[in-house]
């Protein structure tokens, strides 16, 4: 197993298929060390699942901290 963390992507990736407009969000992890360009491998699983597509648009946002648990109060 590789030391490291794992940093997470958000995404929005909409596209056009048969005409009419898909949208697919989700979140994706990959290791510090490389991010292995997220959106081809995006673009690659949905194109596997929806080889028609036209129109590929792919929005990213990363978090940038860690996850941390929050004591609950009350």
């Amino acid at each position: 197993m590789q030391n490291g963390k794992l940093k997470k992507a958000d995404y929005i990736l909409t596209a056009k298929v048969n005409g009419k407009k898909l949208t697919e969000t989700g979140e994706q992890y990959f290791s510090s060390g490389s991010s292995e360009s997220i959106e081809e491998k995006l673009r690659g699983m949905f194109l596997g699942d929806y080889p028609q597509a036209k129109d590929i648009k792919i929005e990213l946002s990363f978090a940038v901290r860690e996850s941390t648990v929050l004591p609950v109060e009350g």
